[in-house]
């Protein structure tokens, strides 16, 4: 029952388009601190990537 609820406000919520556009920078910021910080900065995805590959890579060679 809650899924539904919070399904259907999300569904409401994205039909909007300026919110679908803020949904759209979530994603690709990834919610990383850093990346957060790099987005309001330089408004640079490229910038953005270079850091999700290095979080990545560390990650990936601490589980090796």
């Amino acid at each position: 029952m809650l899924y539904r609820k919070v399904e259907s406000y999300i569904e409401k919520y994205l039909q909007s388009g300026s919110n679908k556009v803020l949904f759209k920078k979530y994603l690709i910021v990834g919610g990383l601190p850093d990346a957060v910080n790099t987005f309001v900065e330089q408004r640079n995805v490229m910038a953005i990537r270079k850091i999700q590959d290095r979080k990545s890579t560390r990650l990936n060679s601490s589980h090796t």
